[in-house]
């Protein structure tokens, strides 16, 4: 038996920067991190240069969109969500 998918929890700026997406990309964004939580295996990058409270920050990529987050027991927390020409300049 496969193991049980993790939770995905937003905090309420990731939610808040979801709701300020298209439908469409919005869509894509969760869709992506829900199949990351069913493949937690999956090799993602984490961000460099972050202040010590962000160190353990990791990135998920949908087109030229970014989802910041980090692995927390058995959740996926989504810090924030945004275009990459943005998303970095706001954490």
């Amino acid at each position: 038996m496969p193991p049980a998918p993790l939770k995905l929890r937003f905090t309420p700026r990731a939610a808040a920067d979801l709701e300020r997406l298209s439908v469409d990309v919005a869509s894509r964004i969760v869709d992506k991190l829900a199949w990351l939580a069913e493949h937690p295996e999956v090799k993602v990058e984490r961000l460099v240069e972050m202040p010590s409270h962000l160190e353990a920050l990791l990135k998920l990529r949908v087109g030229d969109y970014r989802a910041l987050f980090w692995f927390q027991e058995d959740t996926i927390v989504v810090y924030r969500v945004g275009h990459r020409s943005t998303i970095y300049k706001n954490i």
